[in-house]
C-alpha cells in the first residue's frame, strides 16, 4: 500500500512559503525555522486532509469529497435564502473572499463537479493531481491575467461552472466589519467583460460571513500589523491553526446567501458595465442578508 506521507511533505513546504508570504519573511531563515516550529503539528495535519481531500475527489467527485473536507473544519452553516443553484449550462458564481473557509463552503453548496474556481495562486494546490485541475490561477502579471481570462472563457463556454472572488484578495468579513458593503467597489471590472462576452451564462452572486474569529482578528498579537487584511490573514491562518492542533471544528457557525440566478435575456444587461452594476446591487442585497438575523435555514456537515 502506497505511503501518503510521501505526498505530504511537498504540501507542507508550500503551505509554510505561504504563511512566510503572507508574514513578509520569505527570505529569512531564522523566521522560517520559527514558523515550523510553532505551526509544523496544523500544517501537517491540514497536508494529510488535502491529501485526503484529493483521493476523494477522484473516486466519489468533486462536490462530495468538498462537503466531507469542510466537515472536517465546520458542524453547521447558516444558509439564509434559498439555493437556487443551475445544475447545468455556464454559470458563474460571484463571491466575496473574507478567507478561512469561505471556498470550502461553496464549493460544497454549488452541487456542480464541473466547477472550476479562479484564485490568486496557491502552490500548495498544484501537488495535488485531483485538485488542481479545478482551479484556474491568477497572477500579477498581465499576461498571466490574460492567460487566465481565456481559460475561464473557455470553460463557461463549454456549459461549466466558475467560481470567482472578483475583489482578487481577502475582503472583511460582514460579521466583523462594516465595511464589508463598501469593499464592493473593488470587485474587478473582468467579471462583468467574461458575462458579456459568455450570453449564454447565468450568474449568482453569494456572500459569505461568520468565517473569522473574532477573538483572533482582535489578539493583541495582531495589533503592530497596520492593514486589515494582513491581520485578517494572520486570524484565519491561527483560528485554523488552533483547530487542527486541538483536533476540534470550529465554534463559529458561518452565513452564506445566494442571489437568484441572473440571465442574459433582459437587454439591460448588456455590455460588461451593466453587468457589474446588476452584480454588485445583488452583492450590496446578499450582505445584508448575511446580516439578518434567524433568517435562514441550517445544514450540518458531519465526518462521523
Amino acid at each position: 500500500m502506497p505511503d501518503d506521507r510521501v505526498a505530504i511533505q511537498p504540501i507542507k513546504n508550500a503551505i509554510f512559503h505561504e504563511i512566510l508570504g503572507v508574514a513578509g519573511k520569505r527570505n529569512s531563515r531564522l523566521a522560517s525555522r520559527f514558523i515550523r516550529l510553532i505551526l509544523n503539528i496544523p500544517v501537517d495535519r491540514i497536508s494529510t486532509i488535502l491529501v485526503d481531500f484529493d483521493q476523494n475527489i477522484s473516486t466519489i467527485g468533486w462536490n462530495e469529497a468538498a462537503k466531507i473536507l469542510l466537515s472536517r473544519f465546520v458542524n453547521k452553516v447558516q444558509v439564509n435564502g434559498p439555493i437556487d443553484i443551475p445544475p447545468e449550462g455556464p454559470l458563474i458564481v460571484a463571491a466575496n473572499h473574507p478567507g478561512s473557509f469561505d471556498a470550502m463552503i461553496l464549493a460544497a453548496l454549488i452541487s456542480r463537479d464541473d466547477l472550476m474556481v479562479m484564485s490568486s495562486s496557491m502552490p500548495f494546490i498544484t501537488c495535488l493531481p485531483s485538485v488542481a485541475p479545478h482551479f484556474i490561477f491568477v497572477g500579477s502579471s498581465p499576461h498571466s491575467k490574460m492567460a487566465a481570462f481565456r481559460s475561464a472563457l473557455r470553460h463557461l463556454k463549454d456549459g461549466k461552472a466558475l467560481l470567482v472572488f472578483p475583489r482578487g484578495n481577502v475582503e472583511p468579513d460582514p460579521a466583523l466589519s462594516p465595511d464589508a458593503e463598501r469593499t464592493l467597489q473593488f470587485w474587478s471590472p473582468s467579471l462583468g467583460m467574461l458575462l458579456s462576452k459568455t450570453p449564454q451564462a447565468r450568474a449568482v452572486v453569494s456572500i459569505v460571513g461568520g468565517v473569522i474569529s473574532s477573538r483572533w482578528f482582535d489578539s493583541r498579537l495582531f495589533r503592530f500589523l497596520k492593514k486589515p487584511e494582513q491581520r485578517q490573514k494572520f486570524a484565519e491562518i491561527f483560528q485554523v491553526a488552533e483547530q487542527l492542533t486541538l483536533s476540534r471544528k470550529t465554534s463559529l457557525q458561518p452565513v452564506v446567501s445566494f442571489s437568484p440566478p441572473i440571465s442574459q435575456t433582459n437587454p439591460i444587461y448588456n455590455g460588461s458595465e451593466a453587468w457589474m452594476e446588476i452584480l454588485l446591487k445583488n452583492a450590496r442585497e446578499q450582505v445584508n442578508l448575511v446580516g439578518a438575523e434567524n433568517n435562514g435555514i441550517t445544514i450540518s456537515f458531519s465526518n462521523g
